[in-house]
């Protein structure tokens, strides 16, 4: 059985360990006893009835308990959490989703503290495979390019509901010469009749999102059906050079009334500064159109294409040589970028 882990350690830690240790096993063959006198280590492993490891406990020279890790298990015998003590008070724990099939989806590391009865979510790791499809809870969609008025904006959806959330953060990178406009950044009308949005610059030119829901509640979003939460705005250095520059939405994070996380990853959205427009353009010694279905580059020299969803997924990326070469595309928006030019193309 396969048993993710980001710190917690397991018997094999123990077993490849590179030293000479005093070691024991029981009738079952597994490891009850590692000690290092010279360490002042001494590790003792307690087993349930199916031979899972359930703790691990460290004594000093004095025979005192300084630390211990107890480990929990599902009924279809995945191990689900580990919590580490030490001194007799909890310091780090740690959680392990599974989907149907058993594999392991995601794994979260909290630290904190029983005292304050604080717990920080520290460090996380999402499993994907490749026999199945999986779609963020959190996307970025409606990418507006800079415009002659040096501004730009995009929205952010999320398809998790709204009568669970407790707590949620988002935070926004920009490139330089790049600013969030905090006055027209706001909760979309879905949301800010139940949560209040608090906006704080970070360093970095970053901004930290925060969103907490209000007292009374008067609607709800239901699973599975995602709506805009936010509408971002930003504005752009008139000085800047026409590009593509790329803003991260990171450290999405957002925490049930129960208790649960749903951690997401990063997003990287390409903000086009064009000021004269978004059309089909030739520029210098190389154009883009699109006729039946395909995308048509025409170049004097040869240079790479990289193709962009509307929301900034890179989704194709091809190197292409003097004249004129086809690429096939799905109907739909996207973004081209050859050289240093970007263009907004619309494929029929």
């Amino acid at each position: 059985m396969y048993y993710p882990s980001i710190r917690f350690p397991s018997y094999w830690y123990f077993k490849n360990f590179n030293g000479n240790p005093n070691i024991v096993y029981d009738k079952q063959g597994n490891l009850i006893l590692w000690e290092l006198t010279d360490a002042n280590s001494k590790f003792q492993i307690t087993y349930n009835e199916k031979n899972q490891p359930v703790s691990i406990e460290k004594y000093d020279n004095n025979k005192r308990l300084t630390w211990e890790c107890l480990y929990g298990y599902d009924e279809k015998d995945h191990r689900i959490f580990a919590e580490a003590y030490s001194g007799g008070k909890k310091e780090s724990k740690e959680t392990v989703k599974f989907d149907s099939e058993g594999k392991p989806t995601i794994c979260l590391y909290f630290e904190g503290s029983t005292l304050t009865d604080t717990w920080l979510l520290s460090e996380y790791v999402h499993y994907y495979y490749s026999d199945k499809t999986n779609t963020p809870n959190v996307a970025v969609e409606n990418n507006n390019p800079i415009g002659t008025n040096n501004l730009g904006n995009f929205d952010v959806n999320v398809n998790i509901p709204t009568d669970s959330i407790s707590n949620g953060s988002i935070t926004i990178t920009f490139p330089e010469g790049f600013t969030l406009d905090t006055k027209n950044t706001k909760l979309t009308v879905d949301f800010t009749n139940l949560f209040t949005l608090t906006v704080t610059k970070q360093d970095n030119n970053s901004w930290l999102l925060e969103i907490k829901p209000k007292n009374l509640r008067s609607a709800s979003l239901r699973a599975g059906e995602a709506k805009k939460m936010l509408q971002v705005a930003y504005a752009v250095d008139a000085k800047k050079k026409k590009g593509t520059y790329d803003i991260s939405v990171n450290s999405i994070l957002f925490e049930t009334k129960g208790g649960n996380y749903y951690p997401e990853p990063a997003i990287t959205v390409p903000a086009v500064v064009n000021r004269w427009g978004v059309g089909i353009e030739s520029v210098e010694n190389e154009s883009v159109c699109t006729s039946g279905g395909n995308l048509y580059v025409r170049t004097i020299k040869a240079c790479t294409v990289s193709i962009y969803t509307l929301p900034g997924q890179l989704i194709r990326q091809q190197a292409v040589g003097a004249g004129e070469t086809a690429i096939p595309l799905p109907q739909g928006i996207y973004f081209v970028k050859t050289g240093g030019i970007t263009r907004k193309i619309f494929v029929k």
